[in-house]
């Protein structure tokens, strides 16, 4: 009688562990951390819900430039990892740039974003503008 009870608890704990989403403790918005690659569609609405929490305005050639630029750095994928530096995430940022833009890396996108966001903003070279960045990324490889 007590194996189906365990059986049944354990399979509870297993659906948990693999399908719950988790609300990130630093932007508050919820993601699933089992989610490892965005398309664009799916990046669309993190640069959406970003922009939003860091009052920046896309217009649509800033948001193309935006998708460009982590289509480039990370191919869409919140885990990617260089092997040759501490670049890490969606935009690929160091991890003395995202101490710099006071965004702790995890798992969340929105908060890979919002590093991204800060980031295209404190450059001056950028003036706050991605099509800009995306310049400067197509000429020198990095931004």
């Amino acid at each position: 009688m007590t194996r189906p009870i365990l059986l049944v608890l354990l399979l509870a704990l297993c659906a948990l562990a693999l399908g719950t989403e988790r609300t990130c403790p630093y932007c508050h918005q919820k993601y699933d951390p089992n989610v490892r690659h965005y398309d664009n569609r799916a990046l669309n609405n993190v640069l959406y819900t970003a922009a939003r929490l860091e009052n920046y305005k896309f217009t649509p050639a800033e948001k193309k430039a935006a998708l460009r630029i982590v289509q480039r750095e990370s191919d869409g994928f919140v885990t990617m990892r260089c092997p040759t530096s501490t670049s890490r995430g969606l935009f690929g940022l160091l991890n003395r740039t995202r101490r710099d833009v006071g965004i702790v890396h995890n798992l969340c996108p929105v908060c890979q974003t919002r590093s991204g966001i800060r980031y295209i903003k404190q450059r001056k070279q950028y003036q706050g503008s991605f099509t800009r960045a995306l310049r400067y990324h197509l000429r020198r490889g990095d931004y």
